[in-house]
């Protein structure tokens, strides 16, 4: 009985610890601005940040986010403009690395002002479509050499990590009326479409056939026809960039009935389809 005692006393002994064990804390979710120019001289959300005229590379930081980041929700800001078009992004685990590049358009609404505070934000979802918000406010000191700290002013509080939002499916509308009824064998399509988050892709169907594909490259539109892209000027025109486009197209129509629709699809992965019908008159 006395062996038997001990050996229970030694199993005890050795368990305790295990029992008693508890799962490392999970980091709290970061992001952080990063100048890759100055060590990785890095600032926390809603930072405050005087940069020299000449401040290099910009990186925003997301880690140990609650779940795996979905790049395609990554959206890149610069006082409101937005910026994805200009932003490299590598994954991390359980994060994103976004690099900025102000250099590659002559236009300077995509790069710091020299003057007054520039606003450059972030916004990217998990797996779980749980929100991830950065704010940084940037202005430039052309006397600098470093970039430092600037006294932080009253704001008001922003949620830095939100409960999934829902989100709306791109907005379609025809802007010109048609007749039910013509003996003319081409219309003109006139039509808008608009998205916040950004319209990735619109189509132009005509009796369930694509007859005209624009997708966007550098936040400009680019027509397609069967997959390739136009060789020479297409009929008709197609403005605008990702967050509203305005078409001005021909449409040739069949004889008897025809359904023209316009599909866009945005950046999240929702669509919405838009149609009207048409009769063809004569033989």
């Amino acid at each position: 009985m006395g062996r038997c005692f001990r050996r229970g006393v030694f199993a005890l002994v050795v368990l305790a610890p295990l029992l008693d064990a508890r799962p490392a804390a999970a980091g709290e979710p970061r992001i952080e601005l990063r100048l890759a120019a100055f060590g990785g001289a890095s600032y926390p959300n809603f930072a405050s940040v005087l940069v020299p005229a000449e401040h290099g590379r910009l990186e925003i930081w997301v880690q140990d986010a609650l779940g795996e980041i979905e790049v395609s929700t990554v959206r890149v800001k610069l006082n409101d403009l937005p910026m994805t078009p200009f932003v490299a992004i590598n994954r991390l685990p359980r994060g994103v690395r976004l690099l900025l590049k102000e250099g590659l358009t002559l236009n300077p609404e995509y790069r710091l002002r020299p003057t007054g505070e520039n606003v450059l934000s972030v916004f990217a979802q998990d797996e779980t479509r749980t929100a991830y918000q950065g704010q940084f406010y940037l202005s430039i000191d052309p006397s600098a050499s470093s970039p430092r700290a600037a006294p932080m002013r009253t704001r008001a509080p922003t949620r830095e990590v939100a409960a999934p939002e829902h989100k709306e499916p791109p907005r379609i509308a025809f802007t010109s009326e048609w007749p039910k009824r013509t003996d003319s064998p081409m219309l003109t399509l006139l039509a808008e479409a608009a998205d916040a988050e950004g319209i990735s892709r619109l189509v132009i169907e005509v009796n369930g056939k694509d007859t005209d594909e624009i997708v966007m490259q550098n936040n400009i539109p680019v027509r397609k026809h069967a997959g390739w892209m136009s060789r020479g000027k297409a009929p008709g025109e197609i403005t605008g960039d990702s967050q509203r486009l305005v078409v001005n197209v021909p449409v040739r129509l069949d004889k008897g009935l025809t359904v023209v629709a316009i599909r866009a699809e945005n950046s999240m992965g929702l669509s919405t389809r838009l149609d009207r019908v048409v009769e063809r008159l004569g033989k």
